[in-house]
């Protein structure tokens, strides 16, 4: 149509942007076996029952994504001697999960995040020795694809002829890692002023990560966290009692 044409300069600008391919939530349940070593008695009654659990791989196959994992029990028990001394065993169970994500394939970008919602530890009535454990975890799953496209900006001069709709994107600037070492020597004596026994022996650590302040710079990412451990050790007392001591490491 002579003299009717409409013309627009479209500007555009690239940005990479994260698609969502699919998302899932799924309940699973990690069952096994505990057994005390013969070099500690057997067990009267479970005390009380702790569990890490650590993601071990994750691998994306057509329309699924399968979870494979590793937890780690630790169970304090009560001896079955008169004098009923506390004792601590520890065992480790692997599992794995699939994961059904619609769309997922390799070569995509996989997020997952492992939950405990329960875990209880019960002693075999028919062997001291073994002790059962019931861990109840759900895995989070999230499959996206990084890509760069070709996002409207403007269209001058045509504010009349087109509806604007402002839309909000996830677009990913930068993406980093780094590995880092947090460490500390501790005097348990000077710690809780004398309180606690000096240990003879380490039984197990406990260690758990929580971030408490994260702050965008020019060029970086500051992140500061607390390390959490607990120790469980053996006293160095002729009686050799079991103890714990619990510690809070800051970093940067």
């Amino acid at each position: 149509m002579s003299g009717h044409e409409l013309k627009v300069r479209i500007v555009c600008q690239e940005e990479v942007v994260r698609q969502v391919i699919g998302e899932k939530a799924v309940q699973t349940v990690v069952r096994g076996r505990i057994t005390i070593p013969k070099q500690k008695p057997e067990a009267e009654q479970v005390l009380a029952v702790r569990a890490k659990v650590e993601e071990k791989e994750t691998e994306i196959i057509p329309d699924k994504v399968i979870v494979q994992g590793k937890a780690t029990f630790n169970v304090t028990f009560v001896a079955d001697f008169p004098s009923q001394p506390v004792h601590h065993v520890r065992g480790q169970i692997e599992f794995a999960e699939s994961v059904h994500i619609p769309g997922a394939r390799p070569g995509l970008d996989v997020f997952t995040q492992i939950t405990i919602e329960k875990v209880k530890a019960d002693l075999d009535p028919k062997d001291k020795r073994q002790i059962l454990v019931t861990l109840i975890i759900r895995i989070f799953v999230k499959v996206t694809e990084a890509e760069p496209k070709q996002l409207l900006i403007d269209l001058p001069g045509a504010q009349n002829r087109f509806v604007r709709e402002q839309v909000k994107l996830d677009i990913v600037k930068a993406v980093g890692r780094r590995q880092v070492a947090v460490s500390d020597q501790i005097d348990i004596r000077q710690l809780f002023q004398g309180k606690k026994p000096c240990p003879k022996e380490i039984i197990d650590t406990i260690a758990d990560v929580t971030i408490t302040k994260k702050e965008v710079i020019k060029d970086k990412v500051l992140v500061e966290g607390v390390l959490t451990i607990q120790i469980i050790y053996v006293a160095d007392f002729p009686t050799q009692p079991v103890h714990h001591a619990h510690i809070e490491i800051p970093f940067t």
